[in-house]
């Protein structure tokens, strides 16, 4: 069996994935017009979810792919 990370919506409770999504949209709606910022900061958010989601997996002892060979 394996895990079913989001069978269920307690990430949505997580305060840094509401902070990110919160930076995330001000991203996507942002007037910005320079393609080099935009790129800039779309990186500085990916990584950032990145990081995060490596955090969680982490303390949450989940093994990605665990069951899928």
């Amino acid at each position: 069996m394996t895990d079913q990370l989001f069978s269920n919506y307690d990430y949505f409770k997580n305060t840094q994935f509401q902070r990110l999504m919160r930076h995330w949209n001000t991203y996507l709606h942002s007037d910005e017009e320079s393609d080099d910022v935009l790129v800039e900061w779309e990186e500085t958010l990916l990584f950032d979810f990145l990081v995060e989601a490596t955090a969680w997996k982490d303390s949450h002892n989940i093994t990605w792919g665990k069951g899928l060979e």
